[in-house]
């Protein structure tokens, strides 16, 4: 099966219209100096440049994770879903290209990706547990957990449905159930922001990546 990918659009999903009129998706970082093109850089180099921006270690360090998924993680043929929180919808495509690095930006994005963007569902329609993929602080994240159910939305969209305005759109039958206990156990709350979070992304403290 192909994988899944979680991808913001800027804040509140701002550039999901550019992405999907581009054809595109993008990640930024633009308040970095020290990297353009990132087929020119190393892990390494990379965090050293985020850490030298400001960001604290934990910080720099996963969104330097998050530049090398989007480089090297995501493949071609893997499904891109973007919430667009404005419209209270979630974009669906393919990623259809190696990473580049852009002549020009889509939004504020120059590190790029072509897609054969699917459409679009209703945000409100979705069932929980695809619903809950979407509550995330970060920009990059493998949704590998809920892979099926994704896979059966942007299929549903292959084939012509319309997603959008619907009243429920249902994971595959008899996966429900497996996908909610997998989601609860591999989460928790964070004392700090109060936010539920990935377990991989504490430590001993109980404060997640992004409040440290």
């Amino acid at each position: 099966m192909a994988g899944t990918w979680f991808l913001r659009a800027g804040s509140s999903g701002a550039l999901a219209d550019n992405f999907e009129q581009s054809s595109k998706a993008g990640v930024g970082w633009a308040d970095v100096d020290g990297f353009d093109d990132l087929r020119n850089i190393e892990r390494a180099a990379l965090g050293a440049a985020l850490r030298a921006s400001g960001k604290s270690a934990s910080v720099a360090a996963a969104d330097a994770d998050e530049l090398m998924a989007f480089r090297d993680g995501m493949q071609v043929g893997d499904i891109l879903v973007v919430p667009d929180s404005a419209k209270r919808q979630v974009l669906v495509g393919e990623i259809a290209a190696d990473y580049e690095f852009g002549d020009e930006p889509v939004g504020e994005c120059l590190h790029q990706r072509d897609v054969l963007w699917l459409g679009r569902a209703d945000r409100d329609g979705l069932d929980a547990t695809l619903r809950s993929d979407l509550n995330v602080r970060r920009t990059v994240r493998n949704l590998e957990g809920n892979a099926e159910g994704w896979a059966a939305i942007a299929q549903r969209l292959r084939d012509g449905e319309k997603l959008a305005g619907k009243r429920k759109i249902s994971a595959p039958r008899g996966r429900l159930e497996a996908i909610e206990a997998e989601r609860v156990a591999s989460e928790r709350k964070c004392s700090g922001c109060g936010f539920l979070k990935r377990s991989t992304q504490f430590d001993e403290s109980g404060i997640c990546v992004d409040c440290r």
